[in-house]
């Protein structure tokens, strides 16, 4: 009776504790920590990049055409 007492008291402590602070923590620090980096890091280099490449191609793209064209047809 002990034994089985001792063992459950062990196996509902170690697991609920164990369980719950483990999944607690993990899933609240795992799910904070990749939401904020990703959606930082997803956000930041997805509209940085596309902002980028999408203003620098078209801007050079622009320019390029442009100063070519009026170049060419000027002289």
């Amino acid at each position: 009776m002990e034994c089985r007492f001792e063992f459950r008291f062990r196996f509902e402590f170690g697991f609920g504790f164990g369980f719950g602070f483990g999944f607690g923590f993990g899933f609240e620090f795992g799910f904070r920590f990749e939401f904020e980096f990703g959606f930082g890091f997803g956000f930041g280099f997805g509209f940085g990049f596309g902002f980028g490449f999408g203003f620098g191609f078209g801007f050079g793209f622009g320019f390029g055409f442009g100063f070519g064209f009026g170049f060419g047809f000027g002289f």
